[in-house]
């Protein structure tokens, strides 16, 4: 599984991945914003399933939110100002947010 990064230079990860007998659970810990996905969490989202794909040992992941309000309310709009200005910067941050699915 892929390190854990801080987001925006805190020291607290929001996607935290942990794997128990070939179950990894991924947690997202935004609780405060009903757990919105940063663009930091979701290249962090990324990077975990990107990893995960080389792993044959793995049976399931779980996805779950922090907290008891929601699981993931989506994207976090409070970004969107600064992120996706021009055409250049939708599409990437279309692209980071977007999975690559390929059978091997």
């Amino acid at each position: 599984m892929a390190e854990p990064a801080a987001e925006q230079g805190g020291t607290t990860p929001r996607v935290i991945a942990t794997e128990d007998r070939g179950v990894v659970q991924i947690m997202l810990r935004n609780p405060e914003k009903l757990n919105a996905l940063t663009t930091k969490m979701w290249v962090n989202l990324r990077r975990e399933f990107q990893s995960l794909t080389k792993r044959r040992d793995i049976r399931c992941v779980v996805v779950m939110g922090a907290g008891t309000d929601a699981f993931a309310a989506g994207a976090d709009i409070s970004e969107f100002e600064a992120l996706r200005n021009t055409r250049d910067q939708v599409e990437q941050y279309r692209d980071d947010r977007c999975l690559e699915t390929r059978t091997q």
